[in-house]
């Protein structure tokens, strides 16, 4: 089985235009439920299935999403640097997002910090990036879990050679729908 790796300085631009540039602040991403100190992962110990043979499109539908997302996170991060000093020479901060992809459409159903980089400007910054380089491709049906979800982890740095590297993104396939007590409402990205 051949590795797929791509270098986040060898992306090509995104071919779609990504989202308008509302920056949603910290309070906004509270709302959404989407901040570590309220977000409840769908992603649990127990409810998780061996990829086996998936492992390959998983990592395509993983590089294409990278693929959207370089530029505008590196928008995001450049942005956040230049308004928070405090983010200006922190290169050891790295943030855990959930990301939950709707297989119909491609858009995201759910968007989480399932582990804060204890920095929750940067945790906003990871959250933005991907409310603004979704919508992502649609997902091959046999990633999708059962609910018709795809379940991503996508571990973000501030170290620009790890940024948001597809190395850093772990896939799930979930062995039965996350309970209704677990699912929260995506931040709203517009139509």
């Amino acid at each position: 089985m051949a590795a797929v790796t791509v270098s986040c300085s060898k992306i090509a631009p995104p071919t779609r235009a990504t989202a308008p540039h509302h920056r949603p602040n910290v309070e906004e991403w509270r709302v959404a439920r989407a901040l570590s100190d309220v977000y409840v992962p769908d992603v649990q110990v127990g409810n998780t299935a061996a990829l086996g043979r998936l492992r390959v499109p998983f990592a395509l539908y993983i590089v294409s999403m990278h693929e959207r997302l370089h530029d505008v996170y590196e928008e995001e991060l450049t942005a956040a640097r230049e308004a928070n000093p405090e983010l200006r020479d922190a290169v050891d901060l790295a943030v855990l997002i959930e990301i939950v992809v709707n297989q119909v459409d491609g858009r995201i159903a759910k968007l989480g910090v399932a582990k804060s980089s204890g920095s929750v400007v940067f945790d906003v910054v990871a959250l933005s990036a991907l409310r603004r380089a979704a919508r992502f491709d649609v997902p091959p049906p046999s990633i999708s879990s059962p609910g018709g979800k795809v379940y991503v982890h996508w571990t973000f740095h501030a170290d620009p050679y790890q940024a948001c590297s597809p190395r850093n993104a772990r896939p799930f396939l979930l062995a039965k729908a996350p309970s209704s007590m677990t699912a929260t409402s995506a931040f709203k990205h517009g139509p």
